[in-house]
């Protein structure tokens, strides 16, 4: 009976390691400005390359924005202000918080 005991508490132990996450969500924050002023209500979409993901947020009026529970990998961020796109680019997201600021 000990060694059943035993048998049971090592699967156990197994079974708890096996369960904990591999990866974490990743972030991506930053600001989005005009000649040195934050571009305020500016809708930022970032979109997953090779995955069928979006991921969207509009700038505070600071110019200020901030994406989480992203998955990390490469994204195309764009940016519209008023129905227009100002920015177009690429970033990298990797599995922790990153910063991407978008001068105009």
């Amino acid at each position: 009976m000990k060694n059943y005991a035993r048998f049971l508490l090592s699967i156990s132990g197994c079974v708890a390691v096996m369960l904990v996450p591999v990866t974490q969500a990743a972030s991506l924050e930053g600001v989005v400005t005009y000649r040195s002023s934050g571009v305020s209500a500016a809708q930022v979409s970032l979109y997953q390359i090779g995955a069928d993901r979006k991921s969207v947020t509009v700038t505070n009026g600071a110019g200020a924005y901030a994406l989480k529970n992203l998955p990390s990998g490469s994204y195309i961020i764009f940016v519209e202000k008023d129905g227009r796109r100002i920015y177009q680019g690429r970033v990298e997201v990797p599995e922790r918080a990153n910063k991407f600021d978008v001068r105009l």
